[in-house]
């Protein structure tokens, strides 16, 4: 035995990549540690002499290749092995769409910077929505659910770089689509504009997500200021083998969790469970060969609302605050006050009025939405694809409390202990597009195609009343609603011109039409109504209209045309087509407001390009435009809003110069018609890679000139305004007008690293993140009427406007991430591990006054999501995990010392932003949310049949 265990072997290994080339740079490590490189024949031989006659490992690495782990058995001789080398993958994707017409590019390669996520990722991710699965994977991408918003609750405003939610473009497999019916009339991010609803897309519809940071206007029309989010939908099938029908479910079921500190007026921490949320995701493929698939996406969702609400702090519900009486004694003043707010306590103690009163967090959704996409392929080369989405959400948020005590906003026949009012939601969204593309030939392809996008936003008021009717019982009303169609034609040319080894020229040209209609449908009228029936000359001391959101008024229907042409060139040069020009010029024509010229260049330069290693140089510069949707251009209605604390009826005046009314407005306030806002874009950056590991780094400086504001409130005490008006009714007046030139800049940033430690342990570390700032400039633009009022040029574009663009949104957002993964020994991953931690910027919140205390800053905060799952074979996977996991909320809102129940000498709610303490964390400006922990668990099952 000891002669055997001193007999030495020689093991010769030929280390080769996957296409049979020998790796010259080649290592082995022995047990021991000892490491040989390859022979310097570069023959990819590694030659071990003196090796032990047993049964031994071996690790062979190479720069730019996976490691791998073989087993010898040199008992009975020496041995000679081919050993082959996976080449280093690195974290790049290949076949991106967005940015680029010429096919085949990875995000490395293109000349601007494109992020993609992956049906992996958006599968892994602990948040059930679209719209927070981005927020909480892109860092300058940011999306907050709204509270306390009207129509805003429902549907999430979003923002790339910190520009508003109307300023970047949503695309469907490449075509435009439509954006919400609905425009953000209230104090919250985005004021203004109209988003896109991300969260009606089926989850198991999408194969990835690309993201374009930087302008492209010139290469996809308005609204592509920011950048260009394009979801690509599954194409193919993409698990199993033959050609059965794949089964992908996905269940998830999870609760917001809080001990959060709830009120004001103690320390005790109260333990909330709500916000329960269910998910169903199905999806459905199959494909049936010649270029003839068909894929199938069914999500069902249902999300509880929560409250984070704090202790109403009116020291009376029932009746107003008592005034002192000229012969009344400071004492006997405040006895009396003390005998009626304790009389009032037990009131509302026997009639079940709670001082936390008001819901103050998300809305409660159910959303149904189904997907489908296809191809049908025809002759050789050409192909018929299509995709139909259609869904429906029924959402429940609610207004502010109205207390008795309210007698403008209350009737007390149907609500004697005040009431709550339901803003109930009915959101149908549908698109459909069909298209034929191919080629005459390899060098020269075409697509024709047209999409359809239909959204409609009804309102139903329900637990409330319209104070201004007497003798009437009502409490639920139809309010009307909006609905915006869209209808979309392309006609899109490629033609590779030159394609050789180190030169290649590509030029794409095409057109577009698109039809747009918007449309306000009226509510019942008593929902708006001043008495029933309506009575114009009504001067009443009662609100007309139902409390929460009195309904539409006005019937209206409004349409443009909008026809373009584009141009568009890609020239690779020098060895490799290292060097890549792209060109792009586009020229639209609005029937509405005109045309406009957009272009774009930008420069890729690999400094390097080798198996090993990467790294692009590559910037641009562009210009771009936004045009003023139809919503901008002619919503109107009359909503109530809190305003400094006070719910206050707001009238908003559209551009219809065919109403006397409105044109009375329009001209007295000197107004001109809506504008396209105008941009310029530069970006600078590059993208490498070594090995394991990948990285990026952009700067980005983006000028938004004529930028389109919703003004802030003028109220009808000012004389000028309430000239103006002339109706007494209406508090306050606002309207849309360009008025801003803002600056972006920012730096965007990604580092990953994945090494290749063990065979059967898998490590992977990331860091990503957005430094962002956002200015507007002093020149703010006012009609020669506004500019020669000082208080109503304030008016316009006050501090808290400016706040709200540059503040509203964190300046920084910084992610820390680690994905831990145990394969088997086929090298199939059974369990993982998954921590990230994103640090969210500072925020603040700006009122009218810059002298009011509160004004305020809110601190950077860091939250942490945690998952486990463990998959039990390569179909079914368990997954636990949270969201916030330290349950961290945002700083709690500046509340005025005055601002208590027991203040009985000179009591205030209006000098904090609490809305009488209910409101603890800022419902404008939002870093994160304020729901706190959110525990789930979800299963992902995968059946062939």
């Amino acid at each position: 035995m000891n002669l055997f265990a001193q007999t030495k072997r020689t093991l010769t290994i030929k280390v080769t990549d996957e296409s049979g080339l020998p790796v010259p740079n080649a290592t082995v490590i022995t047990e021991e540690g000892e490491s040989k490189n390859a022979e310097n024949d570069r023959s990819g031989r590694v030659i071990l002499n003196n090796q032990p006659a047993t049964i031994r490992e071996y690790l062979i690495k190479a720069f730019g290749f996976d490691s791998k782990i073989i087993k010898v058995d040199l008992k009975t001789s020496n041995r000679s092995l081919d050993v082959v080398l996976k080449k280093a993958v690195f974290d790049f994707i290949k076949d991106v769409n967005v940015g680029s017409r010429t096919t085949g590019k990875d995000n490395a390669s293109t000349p601007i910077p494109v992020d993609v996520i992956t049906s992996e990722q958006i599968q892994a991710s602990p948040h059930t929505e679209l719209s927070q699965i981005l927020n909480s994977q892109l860092m300058y991408f940011n999306s907050n659910r709204q509270v306390i918003a009207d129509g805003t609750d429902h549907v999430d405003p979003i923002s790339l770089r910190g520009l508003g939610p109307d300023q970047v473009l949503i695309l469907i497999n490449g075509k435009r689509r439509h954006t919400s019916s609905l425009i953000n009339i209230n104090n919250t991010f985005g004021r203004g504009s109209v988003s896109t609803d991300l969260n009606v897309i089926p989850l198991h519809s999408i194969k990835r997500i690309e993201i374009l940071r930087d302008g492209a206007a010139s290469q996809y029309g308005s609204d592509a200021i920011a950048g260009v989010i394009n979801i690509v939908l599954y194409d193919e099938k993409n698990e199993g083998e033959g050609s059965n029908w794949i089964w992908k479910v996905t269940g998830q079921g999870g609760s917001f969790l809080t001990n959060a500190n709830l009120t004001f007026q103690n320390n005790d921490k109260q333990r909330i469970t709500d916000g329960e949320v269910r998910t169903l995701n199905l999806g459905v493929s199959k494909d049936f060969g010649d270029r003839k698939f068909l894929n199938l996406a069914l999500m069902l969702s249902n999300r509880n609302p929560t409250d984070r609400s704090g202790m109403d702090t009116r020291p009376l519900l029932y009746s107003s605050e008592p005034t002192k009486f000229s012969n009344e004694t400071d004492d006997s003043f405040l006895q009396r006050f003390f005998l009626l707010q304790k009389e009032d306590s037990v009131r509302a103690f026997a009639n079940g009025l709670d001082r936390r009163n008001t819901r103050v967090g998300i809305a409660g959704m159910r959303v149904i939405s189904l997907m489908a996409n296809g191809n049908i392929g025809v002759g050789n080369s050409s192909n018929i694809y299509y995709s139909v989405q259609s869904s429906q959400k029924w959402g429940n948020a609610t207004a502010f409390y109205r207390l008795p005590r309210q007698t403008s906003q209350n009737n007390p026949d149907v609500f004697a202990n005040g009431f709550l009012p339901e803003i109930n939601s009915r959101i149908l969204d549908i698109s459909t597009i069909i298209g034929f593309k191919g080629g005459v030939n390899s060098k020269f392809t075409y697509d024709i195609s047209h999409t359809i996008g239909y959204n409609r936003f009804n309102f139903l008021i329900e637990n409330s009343t319209n104070a201004s009717i007497t003798n009437d019982i009502q409490k639920s009303f139809d309010a009307g609603g909006i609905n915006f169609r869209q209808h979309t034609s392309n006609m899109d040319l490629s033609w590779d011109v030159l394609d050789e080894a180190n030169s290649s020229l590509q030029i794409s040209a095409g057109g577009e039409h698109r039809f747009e209609q918007y449309g306000i449908q009226a509510g019942e009228e008593k929902s708006w109504s001043r008495q029933f029936p309506d009575n114009p000359a009504y001067q009443g001391n009662k609100t007309p209209g139902v409390q929460g959101f009195p309904g539409f008024k006005n019937v209206l229907v409004r349409n443009r045309n909008n026809w373009a042409l584009y141009i568009d060139g890609e020239y690779g040069f020098l060895k490799d087509r290292k060097m890549l020009l792209q060109v792009a010029i586009r020229r639209e024509n609005y029937s509405d407001f005109g045309k406009n010229l957009s272009y774009k260049v930008a420069l890729r330069n690999f400094l390097i390009k080798r198996d090993d290693r990467l790294l692009n140089i590559r910037g641009s510069f562009s210009t771009g435009f936004r045009a003023p949707s139809l919503q901008q251009n002619w919503f109107n209605s009359e909503s109530t809003q809190n305003i400094g604390g006070e719910l206050l009826r707001v009238l908003t005046v559209n551009y219809d110069r065919g109403s006397a009314a409105n044109d009375r407005i329009i001209n007295g306030f000197g107004l001109n018609d809506l504008k396209p806002e105008i941009a310029q874009n530069y970006t600078l950056g590059a993208v490498g890679a070594i090995n394991n590991l990948t990285f990026s780094v952009d700067g980005y400086w983006t000028v938004v000139k004529d930028r389109i504001i919703f003004s802030g409130v003028f109220p009808t005490s000012q004389p000028e305004v309430r000239r103006i008006v002339n109706d007494v009714t209406i508090n306050s007046i606002q309207f849309f007008t360009n008025a801003i030139r803002t600056n972006n800049t920012g730096l965007d940033f990604s580092i990953k690293y994945e090494p290749n430690w063990w065979q059967f342990f898998k490590v992977g570390f990331t860091s990503i993140a957005n430094l962002n700032r956002i200015t507007v400039g002093d020149n703010i633009q006012t009609s020669d009427i506004i500019s020669q009022n000082s208080a109503l040029e304030n008016l316009l574009f006050s501090n808290q406007e400016r706040v709200r663009i540059e503040s509203f949104v964190p300046r920084s957002k910084i992610m820390g991430g680690i994905e831990l993964k145990v394969l088997n020994e086929d090298e199939e991953e059974k369990l993982r591990f998954n921590w990230q931690t994103i640090r969210f910027g500072e925020v603040a919140y700006g009122e009218i006054d810059v002298t009011r205390e509160s004004n305020q800053v809110f601190a950077p905060k860091f939250v942490s999501d945690v998952a486990i799952s463990y998959s039990f074979d390569k179909n079914i996977k368990l997954v636990i995990g949270a969201s916030n996991v330290f349950d961290i909320y945002p700083d709690k809102q500046y509340i005025n010392p005055r601002n208590n129940p027991k203040n009985y000498t000179d009591y205030t709610g209006a000098l904090d932003n609490t809305s009488n303490g209910r409101i603890i964390y800022s419902r404008a400006a939002t870093q994160f949310g304020a729901n706190g922990r959110f525990a789930f668990i979800k299963l992902n099952c995968v059946f062939n049949n």
